[in-house]
C-alpha cells in the first residue's frame, strides 16, 4: 500500500534524478495549479507563456470579491441590533475580502520583483540546477525534494479540508434540525457559510434559492 501511495502522490526517481526543470516535479506542478487561479504564477518568466484565460481569472475574482463583501456588508448594517455572536463571523470574513480584494489588484502577482524573483529561483537557483555538483549535492537536492513533496501535500489537504469543514458544518446543522425536509421555511431559517444580503434570491428560506448560495459559498 506504501509504494503504491508512493507512486500516486510522489515523484519516481526517475523523474527525481532526470528532471530538468522544475515543472517536472508534482509539487511544483500543484503549486502551479493553485497559483493560477490567482494569477500568482510567473508563468511568461519561467515557462514563456502565460496560462489561458489569465484576464478572465483576475476579473472574475474581482467581481466575485466585490459582490461578496458588498452583500456582506450590507448584510451587517440590517442586522446590527443582534448580537456580536452572531455578526461577528460575517465582520470577520469581510475584513478578509477586503484583504483578498487587496492583493488581486496590488500585492505580489502584480509585482515584476515578485515575478522575477520567483522566475529566478525557478530557473536558476533551485536546488536541481546543482544535483550534480557533487554526491552530497544529490543527496541533499533528493532529501529536499522528498520534504517538498511531503510538505506540499500536507498544506494541500489543510486547504481542502479547511473548505470542506468551513462548508459542512452549516450544512450539517441543516440537516440535523431537519431543515431540509422542507421547501420553505415559516419560522426558521437556513445556515449559510456566509451571510449576504440579497434580496432577489430567498437564500434563507427557500430551498431553491439556498442550493444557489450554498453552491456561490462553495
Amino acid at each position: 500500500k506504501m509504494e503504491r501511495l508512493k507512486k500516486k502522490f510522489l515523484d519516481d526517481e526517475s523523474v527525481v534524478c532526470n528532471a530538468t526543470k522544475v515543472t517536472d516535479f508534482r509539487h511544483i506542478q500543484i503549486m502551479r495549479f493553485h497559483l493560477n487561479i490567482a494569477n500568482g504564477w510567473p508563468g511568461y518568466e519561467v515557462e514563456q507563456k502565460n496560462p489561458k484565460y489569465k484576464n478572465l481569472y483576475s476579473a472574475v475574482q474581482i467581481v466575485l470579491n466585490q459582490f461578496c463583501m458588498s452583500a456582506g456588508i450590507k448584510y451587517l448594517i440590517l442586522n446590527l441590533d443582534r448580537s456580536f455572536f452572531e455578526l461577528g463571523h460575517m465582520m470577520i470574513t469581510s475584513l478578509m475580502g477586503f484583504v483578498a480584494f487587496a492583493r488581486i489588484l496590488s500585492t505580489l502577482p502584480q509585482r515584476t520583483k515578485y515575478r522575477n524573483l520567483a522566475a529566478s529561483f525557478l530557473t536558476k537557483l533551485h536546488l536541481l540546477f546543482f544535483k550534480d555538483s557533487s554526491e552530497y549535492a544529490m543527496k541533499t537536492y533528493k532529501k529536499v525534494h522528498f520534504i517538498s513533496q511531503i510538505f506540499t501535500m500536507c498544506v494541500t489537504l489543510q486547504m481542502f479540508a479547511g473548505i470542506a469543514l468551513f462548508n459542512c458544518i452549516p450544512m450539517w446543522n441543516n440537516y440535523a434540525s431537519g431543515k431540509y425536509k422542507h421547501r420553505v421555511l415559516y419560522n426558521s431559517t437556513f445556515d449559510h457559510t456566509l451571510y449576504l444580503a440579497v434580496p432577489v434570491l430567498k437564500i434563507y428560506t427557500h430551498m431553491e434559492a439556498y442550493v444557489i448560495g450554498w453552491i456561490y459559498n462553495w
